[in-house]
């Protein structure tokens, strides 16, 4: 995942918003890719494999995960044809 540097000036001078594994990528140096993922629900995961993963494995932790209670599914996808809103922070 990227970073999220708190002052937008670091970020942009010093490209401070660019993980770690994209600077190697982009200085060709040699990227172990994930094989096995320890977090997500496999329904999730299904969602990235083989296209960002190609031999994604699922560890046995998360084959052990409860089902929602009262969602038939683990992942859906709501379709609105309202546009987000941005919300500003406050500052105090």
């Amino acid at each position: 995942m990227r970073p999220s540097p708190a002052v937008y000036r670091l970020a942009r001078d010093f490209n401070f918003d660019v993980s770690l594994f994209e600077r190697m990528l982009k200085n060709k140096m040699h990227c172990e890719v994930l094989k096995v993922q320890h977090r997500m629900r496999p329904e999730v995961a299904e969602l990235i494999v083989p296209s960002i993963y190609p031999e994604l494995m699922n560890h046995s932790s998360v084959l052990q995960y409860e089902t929602i209670r009262g969602m038939l599914k683990s992942v859906f996808f709501i379709t609105h044809n309202h546009p987000e809103e941005e919300v500003l922070s406050v500052q105090f």
